[in-house]
């Protein structure tokens, strides 16, 4: 097509999740979420409980201890249960606790704890 003008779109600035290798295998160390299966019996893999949106994974900071069984039947839920948010606060407060820090420090502000 001759005389076709170029379709131009605005770029916005994508936030990346942050990343944390340390902060993973510490989920890893843990029992399953759900079967409470020790990390010793099975392999646990660090289930990331929400998505980022567009084809993205949420924050390593967002993740569940999961055997993979049990990784396998939380994926085909599409809403997440209150439980699971729960267990994500205990260990983001478990992993503050033991010395960890989160890379972006503003990313987490509720689960700094006081002393």
């Amino acid at each position: 097509m001759s005389g076709a003008r170029k379709r131009e779109f605005n770029s916005f600035p994508k936030n990346k999740p942050a990343r944390d290798d340390k902060y993973l295998a510490f989920v890893r160390g843990h029992r399953c979420w759900r079967c409470k299966r020790p990390p010793f019996v099975t392999a646990i893999q660090a289930h990331h409980a929400y998505t980022g949106g567009m084809s993205t994974k949420c924050s390593d900071y967002d993740t569940i201890p999961a055997c993979f069984e049990c990784h396998d039947t939380i994926k085909q839920r599409k809403n997440v249960p209150d439980s699971i948010k729960t267990e994500i606060k205990a260990l983001n407060v478990e992993w503050r606790k033991q010395g960890g820090t989160f890379k972006n420090e503003d990313w987490r502000n509720d689960t700094k704890t006081e002393g």
